[in-house]
């Protein structure tokens, strides 16, 4: 009696250290089990739907070999073997004290029909060989003893319909084990502190029709990565009114594993709440999951699998089916989770049996498909559902979601075409399209959440929404030919987002006060045109590997990098834009070649039109004034022309401090024109480059650059050349305050039919200043 006492002490004072009572009986576990480990309630649960059917499992009867009727004693590995090999049918065998600091294996165990019970002494080794080990026997039944200290606790190998029961298993390295072991009884025994990585405290290989009811397991070593229970290749068990608790990895995992019953159990504080990999036909039913990573998830191919009736609660994602299909969801109530539910990656990952029995706090899913759960085989049918929390559409057609208040994972459409989604609400989430064609997204509102995402999607039509402080406002991947048009996307790291995706529209959108306003990546054929792009603290609009884009009539302004930014990108056209206010430049190419860039206003940015490593652009009938370093601005840029450009007025800024080198230290403070910086082959014509406040065009170790029949004039320097050898014809260079040439050696630069009364060293034609004087 003592013994018995000491035990049920032993199990209280675990339990209570995870805050879950053991004394609740099977029928009241689910109920009763609302007490979090932070001491919290859970919140009340939803009545159960009427009508909807249980699809619970029976638990089956566990067959016990009777008590026997007398007993014989034994104090030691040696006498306990010898006494179980010896005892008499009908006769058992107890311990009658603690057994300790046994180096060998302990109980070896090799004749079936036979009873221990340990009355609650220990049997304690040193972490080799094994404490009790059951081979190629049956019948058996293992009860009371505290088994601690071995490489393995219990382990059956080739051992059918034998009992485990009533004991404390703690601080072995493997807990219970069963390899080929069928039909046993695994019954309220204490499992913790386990430290075999990567098996499991009570661990199932290739061993069926096992019963595990009513056990407490737990794992409280740091840095372990073990499961609670483990079964691998493992069929027909039954895992049910367990208490799994505080493993490094899933609570229950079955892996490679068929037609297993996992019922009723509290499954809280691991890494993982119940996990299947490559596991099929397996029940998982009327448990309560809470407070783990991921609270139910399948995986790797795990499919046809039921999950019935459980609670999923304060878990980082609720129910997660990764990579596995077809599995049946009923009656399950998920709620507090970061993630509620998710489903993927792949479109036929998507095919599940998922009805709105299913809640979200307490609103439904519902989740169409064209052989499941949808009317009209999902065609033709509209969801307006104020209940509805979660919308999936897998191969639809001509569906209408409208006026929902919607959370979690959003509205998605796979392989869906022809739908609406119209005037919903969605916070925290977002809308995704997968491999979806000609839909509408018009005036939903989202917030806080993912955006608008399309995948592989065609010719659909995304206008007046509001999509902002998300990741994303609207973001496109391999989509094309689609329309955005009117969007508001605000307040998001990027505005409208493009990875390579051809062939859209983009018109008429704000994005503004995103990190990156519109930002396209390795896409092509795209029109960005009559969009508002301000007040992006990166970029307002930017091309990365993108080639034959147009842009067109857009504002950006007040950006806190570039107002309009190409990164190794060709055959771009940028026309009648207004790019004002930026930071640093208004328009900037950077390894970027071929592209055009005509009749944009580029006005009071630091830079107003800059080339870097970049040829063959052609920059014409552009108006670049007001910037305070330079107009335009070419470093180690060659082959571009620079024709019939305003830039006037770019005046030095005093007192500026630079975005990255502080006060300005890396480029001197200038005012000027056009500079070409480490650039050559240039051709400079036809520019108007008037009152800038140092030079009107800056050549700075460049060679072999044309400058002809521009206007240079009212600037401090007209032409100025450091270590530089160009071509210099035809300009009207007058009126400038200081010089209107100006360098320390014009080394090999000449040039004919210029106009200036201030050459400063410069001949025409190798005679003595310019050819023609200013009137």
């Amino acid at each position: 009696m003592i013994m018995e006492t000491k035990k049920i002490l032993i199990v209280i004072s675990i339990l209570v250290i995870i805050l879950i009572g053991a004394c609740i009986m099977p029928g009241e576990k689910l109920e009763q089990a609302g007490e979090k480990a932070s001491g919290g309630t859970i919140p009340a649960q939803p009545t159960e739907k009427s009508g909807e059917p249980e699809e619970t499992p029976k638990e089956s009867e566990i067959q016990i070999q009777s008590e026997p009727t007398s007993w014989i004693e034994c104090d030691s590995c040696g006498s306990c073997t010898k006494a179980i090999k010896n005892a008499k049918s009908g006769i058992g065998v107890k311990l009658t004290k603690d057994i300790t600091s046994q180096t060998g294996s302990c109980i070896k165990w090799q004749v079936s029909n036979k009873w221990f019970d340990c009355q609650g002494h220990v049997i304690e080794g040193f972490g080799f060989n094994n404490g009790i080990s059951l081979s190629n026997i049956s019948e058996n039944t293992i009860k009371n003893c505290v088994i601690k200290g071995w490489r393995q606790g219990i382990i059956l190998v080739s051992s059918s319909n034998n009992t485990i029961i009533n004991n404390t298993v703690n601080s072995n390295i493997g807990g219970i084990k069963l390899f080929s072991s069928n039909g046993n009884n695994i019954v309220d025994n204490i499992v913790t502190n386990s430290t075999e990585e990567y098996i499991g405290s009570i661990y199932l290989f290739n061993s069926n029709g096992n019963k595990i009811i009513n056990n407490t397991v737990t794992n409280n070593t740091e840095n372990v990565y073990l499961h609670g229970i483990y079964l691998k290749n493992s069929t027909n068990n039954y895992i049910t009114n367990n208490t799994v608790s505080l493993n490094k990895r899933c609570g229950v995992y079955l892996h490679s594993s068929l037609e297993n019953t996992i019922d009723n159990n509290i499954v809280n504080l691991n890494d993982g709440g119940i996990c299947l990999g490559i596991s099929m036909e397996n029940t998982i039913s009327n448990n309560n999951v809470n407070s783990n990573g991921e609270g139910i998830k399948l995986h790797s191919q795990s499919k046809d699998n039921k999950i019935i009736n459980n609670h999923v609660y304060s878990n980082s994602d609720g129910i997660f089916l990764w990579t596995s299909s077809n599995n049946i969801l009923k009656n399950n109530n998920m709620f507090n989770n970061t993630n509620n539910f998710k489903v993927g990656p792949d479109i036929f990952h998507y095919y599940q049996d998922i009805d709105t029995s299913n809640t979200i706090n307490g609103k439904s899913i519902y989740y169409w498909t064209n052989k499941k759960n949808a009317p009209n085989n999902c065609r033709n049918a509209e969801i307006s559902d104020p209940n509805a929390w979660v919308v999936i559409l897998v191969s639809c057609n001509n569906i209408t979601v409208k006026n929902l208040d919607v959370g979690d994972y959003g509205i998605i459409l796979l392989n869906t075409t022809n739908s609406n989604i119209l005037n919903n609400t969605l916070t925290y989430t977002g809308i995704a399209l997968f491999f979806s064609s000609k839909n509408l997204i018009n005036k939903n509102d989202l917030t806080e959440g993912g955006g608008i995402y399309l995948e592989s999607s065609i010719e659909n039509n995304i206008s007046d929404n509001i999509a902002s402080s998300s990741s994303f406002g609207i973001y496109l991947e391999s989509s094309s030919t689609n329309l955005m048009t009117n969007n508001t996307v605000n307040l998001n790291v990027d505005g409208i987002l493009l990875l390579s995706s051809d062939n859209n529209e983009i018109v008429h959108n704000n994005a503004n006060s995103n990190k990156r306003g519109i930002y396209l990546e390795r896409c092509s054929n795209n029109i960005i045109n009559k969009n508002s792009v301000n007040n992006n603290s990166v970029v307002g609009i930017g091309l990365g590997d993108s080639s034959n884009n147009t842009m067109t009539n857009n504002i950006a302004n007040l950006n806190g990098d570039d107002g309009i930014q190409f990164w190794n990108s060709s055959n771009n056209t940028m026309t009648n834009n207004t790019i004002s206010s930026n930071q640093e430049n208004g328009i900037y190419l950077r390894e970027s070649s071929n592209n055009i860039v005509t009749n944009n206003t580029a006005n009071l940015n630091e830079f107003g039109i800059g080339l870097e490593e970049s040829s063959n652009n052609t920059i014409s009938g552009n108006t670049a004034n007001n910037n305070t370093r330079s107009g335009i601005h070419l470093w180690s840029s060659s082959k571009n022309t620079i024709t019939k450009n305003n830039a006037i007025s770019n005046t030095v800024k005093t007192n500026t401090t630079d975005k990255y080198y502080g006060f300005i230290a890396r480029r001197p403070a200038y005012g000027v024109g056009i500079y070409l910086e480490d650039s050559t082959n240039n051709f400079v014509d036809y520019n108007t480059i008037n009152s800038n406040s140092d030079y009107g065009i800056c050549l700075e170790y460049s060679s072999n650059n044309t400058l002809q029949e521009n206007e240079i004039s009212n600037n401090n320097i007209g032409v100025y050349s450091e270590s530089s050898d160009s071509i210099i014809n035809s300009n009207s260079v007058c009126k400038n305050t200081y010089l209107d040439f100006n360098s320390s050696d014009w080394q090999s630069s000449y040039g004919e039919e210029n106009v200036c009364n201030y050459p400063d060293g410069w001949n025409d034609d190798e005679k003595e200043g310019c050819t023609y004087k200013c009137l």
